[in-house]
């Protein structure tokens, strides 16, 4: 009996021990040491980071390559298989990883052309400066993930995947991904014109907005009904299941923002409120920090993947945006011409 007990009880170690070995290096041995001196080769100047109890990062640099070096570093430190998974997003990669059963996805991102539309984006559009940033910080993403091949996220070893490349194109694509994101206006257009095929006229009439005739409408065209019988119900139906699959929940509800002028405040000074309207995931959308150029502020949320401030405050404004949901996507049926396939 004592040696069966002493048995299982060895078993029981082993396995604990076993257990706390791959915990160690799936889970802790990731994450980032917040205290250590790093020698990079692209940095020009000393950089500093320090966390605050919050967990925010607070770069200080002398120059905007270091500065967004840096930033791109943290990014991938903290959000790397958040920005792999928007890059498979924007380019249509889903099912090169994920398997077969994902290449609907696929077309419908490169259908809708993210990924070249920050091509041209990036060959027409970006100043020179611009463009140094952008490089700087994809230099400091892939730094980070070079440097650090062996203490990847756990979901780098769960598919087998190492992290892809990232350019400046990457983050003008992410760009383009966020604002159709929060365009949801189509979805009525698909919807309404689906409606007018199952709805008597009266019935229709008491959901719809009403409009001047005079004025052009999608529901006027009664040959919509076959464009949304062949295209617009079938993409809508894509698009729900892609944000199912990337966890994207964005509010119905349209965003706010409001402003105090400083003779109402208690300080004196004016206070500005921005609430960005995005469902719950994690990760989150956003990644709050705080940039210091040669004492010059700038905090605030950012997207990871972008060297930007998208809502935050510099040492003299702040500013934040709203979504009013407008209708700003339009659809076209195109007919071939009978007499030239061509055109």
């Amino acid at each position: 009996m004592n040696f069966i007990l002493r048995l299982f009880l060895f078993f029981i170690i082993l396995f604990l021990g076993f257990t706390g070995i791959a915990f160690y290096w799936t889970f802790y041995k990731p994450l980032p040491n917040h205290e250590i001196n790093l020698e990079l080769e692209p940095i020009v100047s000393p950089v500093s980071i320090h966390w605050d109890n919050f967990g925010i990062p607070h770069l200080f640099a002398d120059n905007d390559s270091d500065l967004y070096f840096a930033m791109g570093y943290i990014h991938a430190q903290d959000r790397l298989w958040q920005m792999t998974v928007s890059q498979l997003a924007a380019e249509g990669r889903f099912a090169e990883f994920f398997g077969s059963e994902l290449i609907q996805f696929d077309k419908y991102q490169r259908t809708l052309g993210f990924w070249k539309t920050a091509e041209h984006i990036l060959n027409t559009q970006i100043t020179p400066d611009e463009l140094s940033i952008l490089q700087s910080y994809s230099e400091g993403v892939n730094t980070y993930a070079k440097n650090n091949a062996t203490q990847l996220p756990v979901q780098f070893a769960l598919t087998g995947m190492s992290p892809l490349e990232w350019t400046p194109q990457h983050s003008l694509a992410i760009i383009r991904m966020m604002g159709w994101e929060l365009n949801m206006s189509w979805w009525n257009e698909a919807t309404y014109s689906y409606l007018k095929e199952i709805l008597p006229k009266n019935r229709l009439n008491e959901i719809l907005l009403l409009w001047d005739s005079k004025l052009p409408t999608f529901l006027n065209n009664d040959e919509t009904e076959s464009l949304t019988n062949l295209a617009l119900l079938p993409l809508l139906e894509l698009e729900v299941q892609k944000r199912k699959l990337l966890k994207q929940e964005v509010s119905l509800v349209k965003s706010n923002a409001w402003v105090v002028n400083g003779s109402k405040s208690s300080t004196g000074y004016p206070i500005l409120a921005g609430d960005i309207h995005f469902g719950l995931n994690v990760p989150g959308k956003w990644y709050e920090l705080h940039l210091n150029k040669n004492k010059q502020n700038v905090s605030g949320a950012t997207i990871p993947g972008v060297p930007g401030i998208v809502a935050g405050q510099n040492d003299f404004m702040a500013w934040t945006f709203t979504n009013i949901m407008a209708d700003d996507t339009d659809f076209f049926l195109e007919k071939t011409d009978p007499l030239d396939p061509n055109k």
